[in-house]
């Protein structure tokens, strides 16, 4: 069977503003880099607060995944 994963993370305003306010409580911070946003967590995992909705065309995707 084929499978495709086809899904989307969006984080809601509130949460980022919520995050700006509170994150130190749970290790997360918001920072800057090269004009985007990030969410730093415990000072080593850097995941997008903004930009694309898909990369879908990445030559370095791995979108389909075979059984």
């Amino acid at each position: 069977m084929d499978v495709i994963d086809l899904h989307n993370h969006m984080i809601a305003p509130e949460v980022v503003a919520f995050l700006a306010r509170e994150g130190a409580h749970y290790a997360t911070r918001i920072v800057e880099r090269d004009g985007r946003r990030f969410f730093l967590i415990q000072e080593s995992a850097l995941r997008p607060i903004d930009g694309p909705m898909s990369n879908a065309g990445c030559a370095s995707s791995t979108w389909i995944a075979k059984e």
